[in-house]
């Protein structure tokens, strides 16, 4: 246990050095710096987001489990993301599709790798379900869904 801790803290310290200009992807170097602080002309709901940058979160619902934030596309009414999370019982992968508006998600399917997660096996999404935000999957929704 102890040994995992000290993984997890040495993997955040080592994730916060990091310069976001070098950790970007060349699309994102190459976006205007203004367009982070230009008035949104549009609704929230249309806003597209696309982010591809390995975000750590803690899930209050299953405090056992380290949560990152691997990608982040589409508007808060389509948001697909996808999800590590890390745990004494190993790393899991999880691919979502959220809608912040309604507070709605579906589960587009779970591996223990990504190469798994992208299979065919993983390609039928479950039936969309309402979270409530004091939840474990509420948790997921508050850290991927824009304010």
């Amino acid at each position: 246990m102890r040994s995992f801790i000290l993984s997890l803290l040495s993997l955040l310290i080592v994730s916060s050095c990091g310069d976001s200009k070098t950790s970007a992807t060349p699309a994102e170097n190459s976006a205007p710096s203004s367009a982070a602080t230009k008035p949104e002309s549009r609704s929230a709901a249309n806003t597209p987001t696309k982010d591809y940058t390995e975000q750590l979160f803690q899930n209050p619902f299953d405090a056992d489990a380290v949560y990152f934030l691997s990608q982040k596309e589409g508007t808060p009414a389509a948001l697909s993301v996808l999800i590590k999370r890390d745990s004494q019982d190993g790393t899991q992968y999880s691919r979502w599709q959220f809608n912040c508006v309604e507070q709605t998600a579906r589960n587009l399917g779970v591996a223990a790798s990504l190469q798994e997660l992208d299979k065919s096996v993983n390609s039928m999404p479950s039936a969309v379900q309402h979270y409530e935000l004091k939840s474990r999957l509420g948790a997921i929704a508050t850290a991927v869904c824009p304010h």
